[in-house]
């Protein structure tokens, strides 16, 4: 009896034992399955962002500069948010053009045609208008090669809105200076400086870069309502 005893006990000390070993592995199996996929939320996380990492927000702004001395329309779009960098531009404009000493220094027909802006019916209208002739004056300037210092003939200011670009200088543009690029809440501030050839005169730029589509671009100008009031200050003075 004692001997079947230790039979039944080491039998069911072998049951216990299988039935701990199984439970063990069980568990270790989930465990595993657990870390896999954890380690393919890694690995698609680094997959998506591998772009941003493997660039610094500098670069962007580096490649715009190179997009204007190559006349590249498709590069520097590629690297600025045209819609958004004119639709923030846009609004610093129509917002100072609002201003009675700043109204009175626009042509007539471009003051009138700005004053409809706030109209609740053709306003939205105007507003994409002007964002659409201004995104086609640029980009048609970059692409003529007007932007890398080619001569041309000035023909990408004929639409609706032609006087608010009729005076801009066509002369070469550079960016030059390109800073380190400070952190934001919301991205990243990289300082550079716009040369314009056409007249001898620098422009601080403080470019705002922020991801879009997976990938780093210029989204602002964040520093537009003292270049605004810096050209409005030009302009008086070459009137005089």
């Amino acid at each position: 009896m004692h001997g079947v005893e230790q039979d039944g006990g080491f039998f069911a000390l072998r049951v216990r034992s299988g039935r701990r070993n199984g439970f063990e592995t069980k568990r270790m199996g989930e465990l595993m399955l657990r870390s896999a996929v954890l380690l393919l939320v890694v690995i698609v996380f680094l997959g998506i962002s591998v772009d941003l990492r493997a660039e610094s927000p500098r670069d962007c702004v580096v490649r715009a500069g190179e997009a204007l001395d190559r006349a590249d329309a498709a590069l520097f779009a590629d690297n600025v948010d045209m819609d958004e960098v004119i639709h923030t531009g846009l609004e610093v404009f129509l917002a100072e053009s609002k201003k009675p000493d700043v109204a009175r220094e626009l042509p007539p027909m471009l003051n009138l045609m700005l004053s409809q802006v706030s109209d609740p019916e053709r306003g939205e209208t105007l507003r994409v208008l002007l964002a659409r002739e201004t995104k086609a004056f640029v980009l048609g300037s970059i692409a003529s090669g007007a932007f890398s210092g080619k001569k041309t003939a000035k023909g990408n200011s004929q639409g609706l809105f032609g006087p608010l670009f009729a005076n801009a200088s066509m002369g070469r543009k550079e960016l030059i200076q390109i800073g380190t690029a400070e952190v934001l809440h919301d991205g990243w501030r990289v300082p550079c400086t716009l040369l314009d050839y056409g007249n001898g005169i620098e422009y601080p730029l403080d470019a705002k870069v922020q991801a879009r589509n997976g990938q780093l671009m210029v989204t602002q100008i964040l520093n537009l309502p003292e270049l605004f009031a810096r050209i409005r200050e030009e302009a008086r003075q070459l009137e005089e």
